[in-house]
């Protein structure tokens, strides 16, 4: 006789679907903040990959040859004549 009464009772519904629906609204949120650090993430990446080609291009476009515009320094090969820097 109880148990019949208690499930026809609608009083503690609220409660009852709160508890069941709680992991998935706590997984939903768990799931977009780490979709959120993701994405900030790879932006991160990609600025610093742009910037780090920007940079080398600036660098070689500075440079007189490829060896000084990859290290910085001058060249110790010996320049021939009639043939392009190294």
């Amino acid at each position: 006789m109880h148990i019949r009464k208690l499930l026809r009772s609608t009083s503690g519904n609220v409660f009852i679907m709160t508890a069941i629906l709680m992991p998935v609204i706590l997984g939903s949120a768990g799931l977009a903040v780490d979709s959120i650090q993701w994405v900030l993430w790879k932006r991160q990446l990609q600025r610093a990959a742009d910037s780090a080609a920007l940079a080398g291009a600036y660098a070689a476009s500075q440079a007189k040859d490829a060896v000084e515009g990859m290290t910085g320094l001058p060249s110790p090969l010996p320049l021939i004549p009639g043939l392009p820097r190294a």
